[in-house]
């Protein structure tokens, strides 16, 4: 799949499931650990425990830092292990990621980094916020047209916007400090289009909840590490791997659920080389 725009029949229209993983941190063979994780491991265990989960979901999102280090060999890495979900995986940057190479090697098979996913009476948009050579998010001219454009276009479908950094503060002056810069510009597009029902990011490695209007906040766990929240500077925090279960019901409405890989599958249950 490598189209900008792409359909999936959802399994019940009236219900459709999305999963989120995010900020995957995926490092090179001879350099498996990020802050003390194998985080190809713990993304092959979070993908081995969807496969297995009873909710099978129309699709999952992974937004963004999917890779630590943003090299071919690393990708591949990434891939491999992508490849193993039973799901259409869609793919956006985050800061850590190099745009060009992940669309490069992450379309074909169930993979893509299509910007618009349409399932049922839904559209999920895939916005790009990273700046090269910075932490912080932004989003650019090309993007914000793109997000008026679909949302103007296609007032008829409830929306979910993806992104990798959070367009508000989370809490923590360290983490606040690489949240979209003109977050306020995205914010007052999407809160005059009513079919917006829900905004993702990752980045912030922990749990995130908030409302805008009708519009559920929401940032999302890593499947590798998380920060401690509300601290001052970058704390490593105690809690497990996690994704994010959602279901986008006919009528607007969102429900949400964390889980939490707090029984690690065996090493041999899972592969990712």
């Amino acid at each position: 799949m490598n189209s900008e725009k792409i359909n999936i029949t959802p399994a019940d229209p009236d219900c459709i499931r999305v999963i989120q993983i995010t900020d995957t941190h995926i490092l090179p063979a001879d350099h498996r650990q990020f802050k003390g994780m194998d985080t190809a491991l713990t993304l092959a265990q979070v993908i081995a425990a969807i496969n297995a989960d009873v909710d099978r979901p129309d699709l999952i999102l992974a937004t963004g830092d999917l890779v630590h280090d943003p090299l071919p060999e690393v990708y591949e890495r990434l891939r491999c292990i992508l490849q193993q979900a039973n799901y259409p995986v869609f793919c956006l940057p985050g800061n850590h990621d190099q745009p060009e190479l992940m669309h490069s090697m992450l379309n074909g098979g169930r993979l893509s980094t299509a910007r618009l996913v349409v399932c049922g009476a839904w559209q999920l948009l895939l916005l790009n916020t990273m700046v090269p050579g910075s932490e912080r998010g932004y989003l650019s001219e090309v993007e914000l047209r793109f997000l008026k454009e679909q949302l103007q276009h296609n007032t008829h479908q409830h929306s979910v916007i993806a992104l990798h950094h959070p367009p508000v503060d989370v809490g923590s002056p360290w983490m606040d400090a690489m949240k979209i810069s003109n977050g306020e510009e995205f914010l007052a597009i999407i809160r005059r289009m009513p079919q917006v029902r829900c905004v993702l990011w990752g980045h912030v490695h922990q749990e995130f909840r908030s409302q805008l209007e009708q519009i559920q906040l929401i940032g999302t766990p890593s499947t590798c590490m998380q920060f401690k929240p509300n601290t001052l500077q970058f704390e490593k925090d105690v809690l497990p791997p996690a994704w994010r279960k959602l279901t986008l019901q006919r009528d607007g409405r969102v429900t949400t659920s964390l889980h939490w890989l707090e029984e690690p599958l065996a090493h041999d249950s899972v592969s990712w080389d």
